[in-house]
């Protein structure tokens, strides 16, 4: 779930740093609040996708 959440991190770091700039984005990292978007990236997405791979990888230890 821990490296989940990494990933989400760096996906935003990418997103907007990377991304956003190189494709000429000006208005996507000034017109939103960095805050609620390392939220959503890094818990709303990394967190729940650790969550969900988690129960994948047990429901396959199961059968």
């Amino acid at each position: 779930m821990v490296a989940a959440s990494v990933f989400g991190l760096l996906l935003w770091l990418v997103n907007f740093y990377v991304i956003a700039p190189a494709a000429g984005w000006d208005w996507f990292p000034n017109g939103t609040n960095e805050i609620v978007q390392f939220l959503a990236h890094t818990f709303f997405f990394g967190t729940v996708l650790g969550l969900y791979l988690d129960r994948v990888r047990a429901s396959g230890r199961n059968a």
